[in-house]
């Protein structure tokens, strides 16, 4: 039980500095975040929400989604509740063991344990073994009693202010365009909502900035309604700029 953890202990410690970690912090304060995570050595690329509160003075993620939107185990997940915050636990398959802590002023952003999401008869864990080392993503096929992903090479940005926000939704969509979703004009339209967004933000126009990412909201409505974006897809972006939105609010 747990070999995967002793496993990926021992290939972070050959790895060492191997791939770019790509870290955006926010305040110890803030109670949501915006994250990407992605596998530097293979195609898959997910993001997602996660809701947080403190316990025992540890911020912990109390729930959240994953949405995978390309590689091996494409689909949406939810962040499995730890029982017992801040231990780490055994997940049910005894694959992972999680905490679903999170470091938003540190370096590296998750524990040994890190976040823990399921859905579609899997397991997916992301954490991290400390210090320099690239983030560890890896799934667990319950059915088939495989792992479906194990990459050691990963990358996680956790964001909670508006523009660390706004960033990581311009990824989210260039993700997109990447994948090969034929989007209007490439998404530019999108692309420049979140610019001008992002450029409001920077001057400090919070108002013009929300209207803008309303601007954004609704072109991904037109978009998902002509059908060039799934309905899933198309609120899950929502979901993003209206965090966005909130993050804008205080």
């Amino acid at each position: 039980m747990y070999a995967r953890r002793r496993l990926g202990t021992a290939l972070s410690k050959c790895l060492g500095a191997i791939g770019l970690i790509l870290i955006m912090g926010g305040s110890a304060l803030a109670q949501n975040f915006s994250f990407i995570a992605s596998d530097n050595s293979g195609p898959t690329f997910s993001y997602g929400l996660l809701q947080a509160t403190t316990i025992s003075g540890q911020i912990v993620a109390t729930s959240g989604s994953l949405d995978v939107i390309s590689g091996p185990i494409v689909g949406t997940y939810s962040l499995l509740t730890n029982p017992s915050p801040p231990d780490c636990v055994g997940s049910q398959s005894g694959s992972f063991l999680y905490s679903n802590l999170l470091y938003p002023d540190q370096t590296p952003l998750l524990d040994p344990c890190g976040l823990l999401f399921t859905g579609n008869n899997r397991e997916v864990n992301i954490w991290n073994n400390g210090g320099n080392a690239p983030y560890m993503y890896y799934c667990f096929n319950e059915t088939s009693g495989i792992f479906d992903l194990g990459s050691n090479n990963a990358n996680f940005i956790l964001a909670s202010t508006p523009a660390q926000r706004i960033q990581v939704l311009s990824m989210i969509v260039t993700a997109l365009m990447d994948i090969g979703w034929q989007l209007p004009a490439e998404g530019q339209p999108l692309q420049a909502s979140l610019n001008a967004a992002l450029a409001s933000v920077r001057r400090g126009n919070t108002h013009s900035a929300t209207g803008q990412l309303r601007a954004f909201i609704q072109k991904v409505r037109a978009f998902t309604a002509a059908a060039e974006l799934t309905s899933a897809q198309g609120q899950s972006l929502i979901d993003q700029a209206q965090a966005a939105i909130t993050a804008l609010a205080g």
